[in-house]
C-alpha cells in the first residue's frame, strides 16, 4: 500500500535495546496518536514486542490516519535499515488487512 522511511527515531534510545533485534520483513504495530501535541496526524511505529521505533513521516501521513480513523487496520512490516550508530535508517511498509 505504501512505502516511507521512519522518522523520529533520532530522539529514542534503540541501540541496545531494538537494533539487534530488528530484521528485514518484521512485523510492526502501527498507532494513532491524535492528541500528539506536534501532528495531530501522527502514526507511530512499534515492534510487536512494544517497543517504539519512531513514526511515520507527517508529510504524508494525513490519509493513512483517515483511514485508521475510520477503523481499518494498517500494519507495517521492516523492508530496509541502518543503523549508523544514532539514527534508524528503516523503510517501512503499510499495508491495510482486508
Amino acid at each position: 500500500m505504501y512505502g516511507c522511511e521512519l522518522a523520529g527515531s533520532q530522539y529514542l534510545d534503540l541501540a541496545d535495546h531494538v537494533v539487534p533485534k530488528l530484521h528485514e520483513d518484521d512485523p510492526l504495530v502501527l498507532m494513532r496518536e491524535p492528541n500528539n501535541q506536534y501532528d495531530e496526524h501522527a502514526i507511530s511505529v512499534y515492534t510487536t514486542g512494544g517497543l517504539k521505533l519512531g513514526y511515520l513521516p507527517r508529510n504524508n501521513n494525513l490519509i493513512l490516519s483517515r483511514l485508521m480513523d475510520e477503523g481499518n487496520l494498517l500494519f507495517g512490516k521492516t523492508k530496509t535499515f541502518h543503523w549508523d550508530g544514532k539514527n534508524l535508517y528503516l523503510i517501512v511498509k503499510v499495508y491495510m488487512r482486508a
